[in-house]
């Protein structure tokens, strides 16, 4: 990661979910069964909805490029928070539950054009994680991956999430890492809860 010369490096170590957090998005999840979609989900709908037996989940908006590139809104406090945790020092990462972009160079100019500087960030797609876990457990993944690396010196870790399951299972991981401090900001339409 690049910084300027005014900056310095802090052991902060920030994450951003995408989705009705950092942009309001107008991807639909499609509920599936018996091969044919039934209902189509918001991302509000989809942290809670519980698939039945028979159903899956058809995640093909999600990885639509344009889509995301012409249709996102920003939410701009928390891009405005975003903008400063990165100019900070903190090491800021976008956590996403989606799977890759079928057009990195699409998602990415979508991403410029609220002013987010890409070339300084990594965004962390946990639906690329071939593992039978939740959502939340693979958001969990990424966060372990960082604190576990011994090059990392990490003394506070922090996620800005519009799904409560995700804070939570978060916040879980205080009791792996007692020595860090583990901050959840829930994004409402609204405002920004600390959790």
């Amino acid at each position: 990661m690049c910084y300027n010369s005014y900056m310095t490096k802090t052991n902060e170590l920030k994450f951003f979910d995408i989705d009705d957090t950092l942009l309001h998005t107008t991807a639909l999840i499609g509920v599936v069964k018996n091969k044919k979609l039934v209902k189509r989900l918001t991302n509000a709908e989809f942290n809670t909805y519980k698939l039945n037996e028979d159903e899956s989940f058809d995640f093909s908006e999600f990885r639509c490029s344009r889509k995301f590139a012409e249709e996102s809104k920003p939410i701009t406090r928390v891009i405005n928070i975003f903008k400063r945790d990165l100019n900070s020092g903190a090491d800021v990462r976008l956590l996403t539950a989606r799977e890759d972009f079928d057009c990195k160079t699409t998602f990415l100019n979508g991403l410029r054009k609220f002013g987010i500087d890409t070339t300084r960030i990594h965004v962390h797609r946990s639906g690329n994680l071939m593992i039978k876990a939740t959502t939340a457990e693979k958001k969990a993944v990424w966060v372990r991956r960082y604190l576990d690396n011994k090059n990392n010196n990490y003394n506070s870790v922090t996620l800005y999430d519009d799904s409560l399951e995700n804070l939570r299972v978060f916040k879980l991981l205080e009791r792996e890492y007692p020595e860090v401090k583990f901050n959840a900001f829930f994004v409402t339409d609204r405002k920004i809860i600390k959790i």
